[in-house]
């Protein structure tokens, strides 16, 4: 019998019993992008990667088996919140690719209106769904420091009024339908 047909299985059943041994990468796909806009995302607080597209992406550095991966968004696309599924993990004995790392981005929007009948050096407090404070110094326009996702609703209501005042809110209440939000109206007597 030839030498080499008996060590060539032999070794090729040795190195399969190794678990692999080789490096992988980890990558995923993004979703939601609009034309322009980027997410920044970040793997182990190092591997930094700009997505300016939607579809899959991959992470540069490779991981050796066993080791643990931890994705990150580190910069938000303009007018878009993203959110991330299956962010970390460990890269199995088999060394196989991590594809399965999703980025969904929504779109978000600006939310406010104006507000009338504030004598000088009056203010007044408003939130949106009992969060996101802001206070308004003078009459005119506003706007909510937090963009509001499309599809999501939105309660204004006043939470400080001027001194001998009562501020009423027009318009407060509405769902957020791929536009900014500009007609709550805000009148305080």
């Amino acid at each position: 019998m030839n030498r080499h047909a008996i060590i060539a299985p032999l070794l090729a059943l040795s190195l399969a019993g190794c678990g692999g041994g080789g490096l992988t990468t980890v990558g995923g796909t993004v979703s939601g992008l609009t034309s322009g806009t980027a997410v920044t995302l970040q793997n182990n607080g190092s591997d930094t990667l700009v997505v300016a597209s939607n579809g899959p992406f991959t992470f540069s550095q490779e991981l050796s088996d066993g080791d643990a991966y931890s994705v990150a968004i580190i910069v938000q696309p303009a007018g878009a919140t993203c959110l991330l599924a299956n962010p970390s993990g460990t890269i199995d004995n088999n060394a196989s690719k991590v594809t399965n790392v999703t980025v969904t981005c929504t779109a978000t929007y600006l939310l406010g209106g104006t507000v009338s009948g504030l004598g000088s050096g009056e203010s007044v407090t408003l939130q949106n769904n009992g969060a996101d404070p802001v206070s308004v110094p003078s009459n005119g326009s506003f706007r909510f420091p937090t963009r509001v996702p499309t599809g999501s609703s939105y309660t204004v209501t006043v939470t400080a009024s001027p001194a001998n005042k009562t501020c009423k809110v027009t318009n407060e209440v509405g769902t957020v339908q791929g536009a900014d939000v500009t007609n709550v109206t805000v009148t305080c007597s």
